[in-house]
């Protein structure tokens, strides 16, 4: 079960991720689905999702791992209340990570069936204003790879620059793909 709220959006809400967890983030880490489009070659074990987790939860400090999730029924509009008797349902995953001085690299992912829904756009924005609003960086970096267009389009609607490109960079489908470098400034994502 996801932990306690940390953002919410309407009936979408950011939780932490608990080792219950892990078992939804290894099967969609290892899907066909997803796994090309976040650079996985090799399927990961539980083991592996295991340290994972030890690293985001003991080693991090201002990184960021959270589950994308969505509430079923009313959503309570009191206070962030962890203890809610709500139906919850993972449908993905963002991260902050790399949070160095003033600045991070995102990255993130939906299960298949919850795309083109939205659910990303506002998952990665709430993402953004606690990086921009709470750790005060000044940029946040993205490297989606040239296949990618779902993940191009979302960075580019989000205010994100591409910046340039690795070319030539990870072997997929039997050939070759550039991987696509974008960045934030803190400034560009308030004058939104």
């Amino acid at each position: 079960m996801p932990g306690p709220v940390f953002a919410r959006d309407g009936d979408l809400t950011l939780r932490t991720v608990e080792r219950d967890d892990l078992e939804f983030l290894q099967r969609w880490q290892n899907a066909p689905e997803l796994r090309d489009a976040l650079g996985f070659t090799t399927p990961a074990t539980a083991d592996e999702v295991e340290q994972q987790y030890e690293q985001w939860t003991v080693e991090a400090d201002q990184d960021l791992n959270v589950l994308v999730c969505l509430e079923h029924g009313d959503v309570p509009r009191g206070p962030l209340d962890p203890a809610s008797d709500v139906p919850v349902e993972p449908i993905g995953n963002v991260a902050l990570f790399d949070v160095e001085y003033d600045r991070g690299e995102l990255a993130y992912w939906l299960v298949p069936d919850h795309h083109g829904m939205g659910y990303a756009t506002r998952a990665v924005s709430m993402v953004l204003d606690h990086a921009f609003d709470t750790l005060a960086l000044h940029k946040v970096v993205a490297k989606v790879f040239d296949y990618n267009d779902a993940s191009q389009g979302l960075l580019e609607s989000l205010g994100f620059t591409r910046e340039g490109q690795f070319r030539e960079h990870v072997f997929r489908f039997g050939e070759y793909h550039d991987e696509h470098h974008f960045g934030l400034l803190a400034r560009e994502w308030r004058e939104r």
